[in-house]
């Protein structure tokens, strides 16, 4: 069973690795991320935030740059593989990076609020 999964695993990933490229060798930059869970689906929708730092933030500009939305399974697999790739990340270069308060919870947020002035 185990070889067999394996098998599978290898043919996903030369599938992807000859996948044809349809970003036109375009990169986008964002900063911010909100997402909705639906029934089958989630939807991302992806922004770059701006503020103008000669008005003090008051001029800030969001424009949404993309949309993905994705079955729930594979939005949990994305989930694992960034949790997965930030943790060794961090190891690596010996960094923790803190969590966004407004990413949490109000209860998370206070906890978090509470580890970071210890």
């Amino acid at each position: 069973m185990s070889e067999q999964r394996n098998t599978t695993k290898d043919r996903l990933n030369k599938l992807l690795a000859e996948a044809a490229d349809l970003t036109n060798n375009e990169t986008t930059y964002i900063n911010n991320v909100t997402f909705h869970i639906g029934v089958n689906e989630v939807t991302f929708d992806m922004y770059l935030v701006t503020a103008d730092p000669r008005t003090l933030g008051k001029n800030t500009q969001a424009e949404r740059l993309q949309r993905i939305v994705m079955p729930v399974g594979v939005a949990k697999e994305l989930a694992l593989l960034l949790i997965n790739g930030i943790s060794q990340w961090e190891d690596t270069f010996g960094i923790t990076l803190p969590i966004s308060p407004q990413s949490l919870s109000d209860e998370e947020a206070a906890h978090e609020k509470e580890s970071l002035d210890e």
